[in-house]
């Protein structure tokens, strides 16, 4: 049986839950093995945070809703259900869904973890300056308040409607007509995701992300590819495997796209002007209704 919020879970190493202010910045540590919970509970601290630890996926979730810590770090093997399942639910709740995840865990990084919406991943290991640098990871995401957003449209009018749509205020858009363009910028100041178009005049947009796959210091920026070309099973399969989302340019897909980059800036809600949170709100609402692979808005 779960505990109540305010309470720890047996075994687990007593956390600052009951010490915890408003304002105090805290992460939640889901992770089922007590020492090393213990272990990422201390860096935690060194750096600066509140610790909030959970041994159960169904913990982990009761926490962050009810203390909506700063950052979480995710073990993927957990005793009652998938860290996936975690970072899922994390990822569909709007109260939640801003907060950024690092999976620390024994499983191998994949590209899910991306695809759902996590900053990052490492393998599990004892290395405590590793780990530490994790926590240096989400310490500098949260230190940076407005994200950067690469737009990569060569139309004039859809580059624009693209700035409008996504808004200013907590996220800084910069938007090029051309692949140079962005791998100049993308060499000289450092971007949070990117928007892609794949027709573009000096470069089409696989060569462009297999550029940016070849370059470490670039492969692990989400890029959304938003085009109106009409794919083949080949070129699909290819993009799934850098993209963290094919979005196809059609009457709904603004909302799409909207959606997709409020989750892998790590947008708060909230904060949003009210048209974009209906916009939001809506999509949402249609996804809860939709069976799983039946929709595509």
């Amino acid at each position: 049986m779960e505990p109540p919020a305010g309470e720890a879970a047996v075994g687990a190493p007593l956390d600052d839950r009951s010490a915890l202010q408003p304002g105090d910045r805290a992460v939640l540590i889901v992770e089922d093995d007590p020492t090393y919970a213990g272990i990422l509970l201390d860096l935690a601290r060194e750096r600066g945070f509140m610790g909030l630890v959970a041994t159960r996926g169904d913990q982990a979730l009761t926490l962050a809703q009810t203390y909506r810590p700063a950052a979480v770090t995710l073990d993927l093997t957990l005793p009652d259900t998938s860290g996936w399942a975690v970072l899922d639910s994390l990822k569909h709740d709007p109260l939640t869904r801003h907060i950024p995840v690092h999976i620390i865990s024994g499983q191998e990084a994949s590209l899910v973890g991306r695809k759902l919406g996590a900053l990052d991943h490492i393998t599990k290991s004892g290395d405590r300056e590793q780990l530490s640098a994790a926590f240096a990871s989400l310490e500098d995401f949260l230190a940076r308040r407005v994200k950067n957003l690469l737009v990569v449209e060569d139309d004039g009018p859809q580059r624009q409607n693209i700035v409008d749509l996504i808004g200013n205020g907590d996220v800084k858009t910069t938007a090029v007509s051309t692949g140079t363009e962005a791998l100049e910028l993308l060499s000289s100041m450092p971007f949070d995701c990117i928007v892609l178009d794949l027709n573009l005049p000096d470069m089409n947009g696989f060569e462009l992300m297999t550029r940016l796959q070849q370059t470490p210091s670039l492969r692990a920026i989400p890029i959304i590819v938003y085009t109106a070309q009409d794919l083949t099973r080949q070129q699909e399969t290819q993009l799934r495997k850098a993209a963290k989302s094919i979005i196809l340019k059609d009457v709904r897909s603004p909302e799409r796209l909207l959606d997709e980059v409020t989750l892998f800036l790590h947008r708060v809600e909230a904060n949003l002007p009210e048209a974009k949170r209906q916009v939001l709100e809506g999509r949402a609402s249609r996804s809860r209704s939709c069976t799983a692979g039946a929709c595509w808005w």
